[in-house]
Formats: structure tokens, sequence, C-alpha cells
């Protein structure tokens, strides 16, 4: 499939103040002779590739970790430093997304595909009664071995369209298999619509592709057409309401050509467009939110404006020339008190979501072939310095 590159060049010219509460986790990957460039969603992908750290002992990135303070002392100790595979795959398809930084991709695939089981869940093949199967893992990592190129029937000796299948029940939701218990959403179940479109079209069932319009809500009133993150809840009611569920479905919908569902869904979105064009979830205007809702809505003619305001919202939180280096190019994730973006630990889940949507590719469009071997920095000119003053001769 050829990348379609559709850009939105939407830059800040705003210079920002930034709060750093964000952790450096581990030895992130180093700096490649990158070009800089002003190119919002290349560059929150070169800050993206920065952000991965080396997993295999051979000096170069290649997955994103997580901290977690198990004694609660607010340090960072190397045994609370863990593999975020999910992030992993954002970042993955994020790269994709923006056409850059193909030999991270690559990297991070290999790290994703080496570790797989641990992501998936760990079976002796499908139907292993003592086996893990989780369901919204296997789609997205369905989803990245086909962006990839990789091969879904072998990824790190798992067969992922097998197992993913394995998940499916006869009403056709996709559920984990699991001695934990199930722990499936909305959100895995239209990964799982689009990775198996993507990948295996013809071992979608009907059951499978109709299961997601069943959780839509269709009552006419104000949540009308919102998809819940928890399958099986009233999707009617206010506490239902979810921008990045409903975001999720609608790329799934748009990849099933489901007219009856698209619609609906994408007016929940539009409705409820903040009026600076950001989005929010759980009453946070977020940059999460926004990217996926702008992925979901697209660039088309018909909803342009909605989609350039919100990719304006999300080039407002992109961290400039006057923050830190390591911190220039990221997306924030929200605002603070005074207003301006927040740079934290979010701010790479929140880069990673961003950048599809800003580029305007779904994910059933993401192609990871043809892609620039490396990622931009942003463009911030080489400081001028200071020259020292002649010394005034002794008289």
């Amino acid at each position: 499939m050829p990348r379609t590159r559709r850009r939105y060049l939407a830059r800040t010219s705003t210079a920002l103040l930034v709060a750093c509460t964000g952790l450096l986790l581990g030895l992130q990957r180093p700096a490649l002779a990158e070009s800089p460039s002003s190119d919002l969603a290349d560059t929150a992908a070169g800050w993206l590739v920065s952000q991965l750290v080396d997993g295999d002992g051979d000096g170069v990135g290649d997955h994103v970790e997580i901290f977690i303070d198990l004694n609660g002392n607010g340090e960072v100790d190397p045994d609370e430093l863990f593999p975020d595979y999910g992030l992993t795959a954002d970042v993955i398809v994020a790269l994709a997304a923006a056409g850059v930084g193909g030999d991270a991709s690559a990297d991070a695939t290999d790290y994703l595909e080496a570790n797989v089981e641990l992501y998936v869940g760990a079976a002796e093949g499908v139907g292993d009664p003592d086996g893990e199967f989780y369901a919204g893992a296997l789609a997205k990592s369905l989803l990245v071995a086909d962006i990839t190129g990789r091969d879904p029937a072998d990824f790190g000796g798992v067969d992922l369209v097998a197992r993913l299948l394995f998940t499916e029940t006869p009403e056709g939701r996709f559920s984990d298999v699991s001695a934990f218990g199930d722990f499936s959403n909305n959100i895995g179940q239209s990964l799982a619509v689009v990775a198996l479109g993507r990948a295996a079209p013809g071992q979608l069932t009907p059951e499978a592709a109709g299961f997601l319009g069943s959780q839509q809500c269709v009552d006419g009133g104000p949540q009308d057409g919102n998809v819940p993150l928890t399958i099986g809840a009233d999707p009617c009611l206010p506490a239902s309401a979810s921008i990045d569920t409903t975001s999720f479905a609608v790329q799934a919908f748009r990849s099933l050509d489901a007219g009856p569902e698209i619609g609906p869904a994408l007016d929940f979105l539009l409705r409820n467009q903040e009026a600076d064009g950001g989005f929010s979830d759980l009453g946070v205007e977020n940059a999460n939110s926004t990217g996926l809702a702008a992925q979901a809505i697209g660039n088309s003619d018909t909803v342009l404006d909605a989609y350039e305001a919100a990719v304006q919202w999300l080039s407002e939180r992109q961290l400039d020339c006057s923050a830190p280096m390591e911190q220039q190019g990221a997306i924030a994730f929200t605002d603070g008190p005074d207003g301006e973006p927040v740079y934290d630990d979010r701010a790479t889940r929140a880069s990673a979501q961003a950048v599809p949507g800003i580029v305007g590719l779904h994910l059933f469009e993401i192609d990871a072939a043809g892609s620039a071997p490396a990622a931009p920095r942003l463009e911030c000119g080489t400081p001028t310095p200071t020259p020292t003053p002649t010394p005034t001769p002794t008289p």
C-alpha cells in the first residue's frame, strides 16, 4: 500500500514556558545525523526516536520503558524500569505514519518481535489450555507486523492471526483468554477489526465486523454515535462517553466502509470538539484525545476545518526551541494551571498518538515502506556565541 503523505504544516510561533516533570528513563537512543526540520509530525517523530532505550546491549535504542515507583521513594531504580510494549508499538506506528525514523522503527519492531509473548501472552500454540491470549495486544502486534512488512504468521515464532482469531467469541467479540481475567475493551475490538482487515481480510468474520456497531449509541440524544470503552456498557449514558474509543471505532468503521455507523460516530466527535480545536477525555483537554480524534476525522473536505483546528491545537503543544534540548519536538499531554504546555512523562504517549492524527492517515492506511532512515530534529538553529571582550591594554 503506498503511503499517502498528507501534511498540515501548522507551527507554533509562541515561546513556551515548560515545566519539566518527566524522567529520563534508561540509556536513550544516540542521535543520528538527522537534518533539522520545522515539520510538526516529522519533528515529533524525531523526538520519539530519542526516547527509545537500549534493550539488547548494542547501544541503540529499541523500546520505550515505563517507570513504576515500587518503593515509593520517587527515585528511578534500575529494577523499577519495565518495557512498555504497547507504547513501543504506538511509536512504531507513529514513525511509519510520519514516514521517518525507518532505522529506529526496524530496531523497535525487532525488539517487539523478540519479546512478543511477554506482550501478547505465552502459549504453546493456539488452543493451549494453559496459555495466555491477550486480545488487544495481539491486535496491536498484528497491526504493527502488517505496517512494517513482517510475517504475521511468524512474528517472533507466533502466528498472530491464528491467536487473535482464537480469542473471538461466537458473538464476534475479541476477548482475553487468561487466568487473570478478561480485560478486553472496544479499543482492542477496533484494533482487531482494522488489523485483520489489513493482514487477513478473509478471516474477518461478519460477527466480528458487526460487533462494534452493536456497542454504539443510537438513541438520537447527546451521546448518539458514542462507542464506550467498556464492552456492554450503556453507550448512551454521559459517563460512558469516550472520545478516544469512538476515535478508534471510527477508523474500524471506515475500514469496513460501514456507512450507517461512521456518520453518527463522526458527528459525536465533532459535537465534542472544544472551541480551541482540542478534544477532552475524562474532563481533561489533551493531546492523546486530540490526536486520535484528528486521525479519525481525517482531512477530507467535509471536515477540513475541524481537522485543521485539531492539528493547530496540537502544534501549540509542541515544545519549541525555548525548551531544554532533550524536550524539543515533544508534544505535551496537556497544559498546566498557567495555560502553558507541561512536559512530563506522558509526553511519549501523547506524541505517539498525535503524530498519525497530524499526518491525517487512518490506521488502515499507514505503511512503513519507504520511510526515511533517520528522523529530523526540531530546527532551532545554532546559538550565536557571545564574543569574548578584547582586553583593554594596560597603559
